[in-house]
Parts: structure tokens; sequence; C-alpha cells
């Protein structure tokens, strides 16, 4: 994914850099809510995947921050 997209999500941020503050610190605030849910608290049913399941449902989202 990085590779592929990488360079076009760059240029993008670059047009407005104050999008890549706000967009890192979203994504990074999701991703610790992702892993004290599954990995700390143990939530059901996200504690419950399987890393490709988990993988899958993340990827779309990353995304989302990063174009």
């Amino acid at each position: 994914m990085a590779e592929q997209r990488g360079p076009a999500a760059l240029a993008q941020l670059a047009q407005d850099p104050a999008l890549v503050s706000v967009r890192t610190q979203l994504l990074g605030a999701h991703l610790l809510g992702i892993g004290i849910s599954r990995y700390i608290m143990q939530i059901s049913p996200l504690a419950d995947l399987s890393r490709e399941e988990l993988l899958a449902q993340l990827v779309p989202i990353v995304e989302v921050y990063l174009p």
C-alpha cells in the first residue's frame, strides 16, 4: 500500500501542510484506540479478529486519512 499510494498521498498533503498534522494525529488516535481496545481491554469482537481480518478492516480507514 505505502509504495503504491505514498507519493500521491504526499503530493496531496503537500498542497495543504495543515492537513499533515491533523491527519497524522487523527490516524494515530485511531490506531491507538484500536490497540488499546484489542490488546489491553480485549474487547470482542475486535480482540477476536485474525490479523488478516483486522488489516482488511483498517486499510480502507488508513486510506481515508492518507488519500
